[in-house]
């Protein structure tokens, strides 16, 4: 019995989804997001729309994720947090390992950073979900869901990311950026890493939403950092999400009503004002 096309195959795949859709549905319950995210979320991309080639759409049981098999590393990841789920979250860490979805030419592996120029960063960062368990956990360590930083910016910089989000009931959207000496897009790669050329961001972004169901209460951050030796979040690297949208060819905010995404992507909010709030 050829059970890769069996109909036992097919429920287990249908309830799957189910689970993941009611995972989802649970968690924008208990962040008390709008239901309008529904549209979005069930595909895990959380209102973003992207158009490149070689580019792939995965809903994680913590995560959504487009991932570039070009530059072998996610384009975009998005987490949905929430504090009273995180206070008894039991975090578990694992080796950076294998994403089965992605063939080993498409992605990363530990012999790449093995020269110690850079080191593996965390895209979506490991934080509580309502189902998946051990697997959940585990997902977050796919080399999928990473990027080359340089050491110190990962130490300093990326964790203060991290430590600041996950104190927040909030929407998180993170990816890295490539930029040339003019800092303009590039679609070719300034530096590559390893073997596998895993093309090397020039910068991260990091869009915070928070607001609850009210549209009025929606507030926005961004940050726009470079990939340097670096080990603050300096005020300068506050920016709005249009210069995000124009930098990185990725359009935030379309499930908003559009006069509400025209008010609030040029918006700047000083990144310490989210620290603070």
């Amino acid at each position: 019995m050829n059970l890769k096309n069996s109909p036992i195959t097919d429920k287990i795949k249908v309830l799957k989804l189910v689970i993941s859709v009611i995972a989802i549905l649970m968690l924008i319950s208990c962040t008390g997001l709008s239901k309008k995210w529904l549209s979005t979320a069930s595909h895990g991309n959380y209102g973003i729309i992207f158009h490149e080639e070689n580019t792939l759409s995965f809903l994680r049981w913590g995560y959504g994720i487009i991932y570039s098999k070009e530059k072998k590393q996610p384009l975009y990841v998005n987490i949905i947090n929430n504090v009273e789920l995180y206070k008894s979250f039991s975090h578990t860490a694992f080796s950076y390992m294998h994403d089965a979805n992605l063939k080993s030419s498409e992605q990363a592996n530990n012999l790449d950073y093995k020269s110690g120029d850079y080191v593996i960063g965390q895209m979506a960062f490991s934080h509580p979900t309502y189902e998946g368990g051990y697997e959940a956990k585990k997902e977050f360590y796919y080399f999928s869901n990473t990027c080359p930083q340089n050491k110190n910016f990962n130490k300093y910089v990326w964790k203060q990311v991290e430590t600041e989000v996950l104190k927040k009931d909030c929407v998180v959207l993170t990816g890295p950026v490539f930029l040339d000496s003019n800092s303009e897009r590039t679609k070719e790669p300034v530096a590559v890493l390893g073997k596998s050329r895993i093309w090397i961001p020039s910068h991260f972004f990091v869009v915070v939403i928070t607001g609850g169901n009210n549209e009025d209460n929606i507030k926005t951050w961004a940050l726009l950092l470079p990939n340097t030796d670096i080990d603050t979040i300096s005020p300068d690297y506050s920016t709005t999400i249009e210069d995000i949208e124009n930098k990185t060819g990725l359009t935030f905010l379309y499930y908003l009503p559009e006069v509400l995404q025209k008010k609030l992507k040029p918006i700047k909010n000083d990144w310490e004002t989210f620290v603070n709030n």
